[in-house]
């Protein structure tokens, strides 16, 4: 317990390092924020273009669309604000020995590689996300126990999310041709994600079953919000998260003890 609080007393000053940093550039981050706005308002128009020329997609109704939308900007907003920009850089840190500066701290190495960043400008992402879940479901009754596996899936979804960032970044021990690899999965998941899981099972079911883990990181909440996820899939969904988080750390953990730094 005193370990943790040691830590959430870091990051906390990791968050004002952050915060001081970024007031230096002020129009920057109003560019960013504008333009995370911009994409976010996009986003809806797009659901609300499409439903007036389709009653619904895969199943899912124009509410249940737009539900699928804002758990995608909390999912993506929380994971972009603390973890993102951390990942687009660890390539950089790993291939050119900054990773060597990080490993002297007295501190736990997955820790300061993946969580030295903040970035800012996604807050308003994940603020937005929320907005749209609470006009979507306002009209909603959701009882205690809907709630409780929602934000359950919603701790899994970042949990999965982080781990496949992980091991992929963590490949650049091994190989300095990966340095794309974040950007790839971003531009993925971004495609994806957006997409009832239902629109691909129905048209791709190899497509599905490929795309499952990420599918979990959005449509699964959205689904067991509405009543629509089986106690099969939650516990699956849980379950992966699990394994992949554990999966992601031994492998960072291994991977370190071979890491030879950037000079060899």
């Amino acid at each position: 317990m005193n370990n943790f609080k040691r830590y959430v007393k870091i990051y906390w000053q990791i968050i004002k390092a952050n915060t001081s940093l970024i007031l230096v550039y002020r129009f920057s981050l109003l560019t960013n924020v504008l333009t995370t706005v911009s994409w976010a308002m996009f986003a809806i128009f797009a659901v609300l273009l499409y439903s007036q020329q389709a009653p619904n997609l895969a199943g899912w109704s124009r509410t249940e669309l737009l539900t699928l939308t804002g758990v995608f900007s909390i999912v993506t907003g929380f994971a972009y604000t603390f973890f993102l920009l951390n990942f687009i850089n660890l390539p950089e840190r790993i291939n050119t020995g900054e990773l060597d500066v990080l490993l002297t701290k007295p501190l736990d190495s997955q820790f300061l590689a993946t969580m030295f960043n903040f970035s800012h400008a996604n807050i308003a992402r994940f603020l937005i996300g929320i907005s749209i879940l609470l006009i979507t479901i306002k009209n909603y009754s959701m009882n205690l126990e809907k709630m409780i596996i929602f934000l359950l899936l919603l701790v899994s979804a970042v949990m999965i999310l982080y781990s496949i960032w992980l091991l992929l970044v963590t490949l650049n021990f091994y190989t300095r041709r990966l340095d794309n690899m974040i950007s790839f999965l971003l531009e993925l998941f971004d495609q994806t994600s957006r997409t009832p899981s239902d629109a691909f099972r129905i048209a791709n079911s190899w497509a599905f079953n490929f795309l499952l883990p990420l599918f979990m990181v959005v449509s699964f909440p959205t689904k067991a919000l509405w009543g629509k996820l089986s106690g099969e899939m939650t516990a699956a969904t849980v379950a992966t998260a699990i394994v992949l988080f554990v999966l992601s750390r031994k492998f960072w953990l291994y991977s370190l003890r071979h890491y030879s730094s950037a000079g060899g």
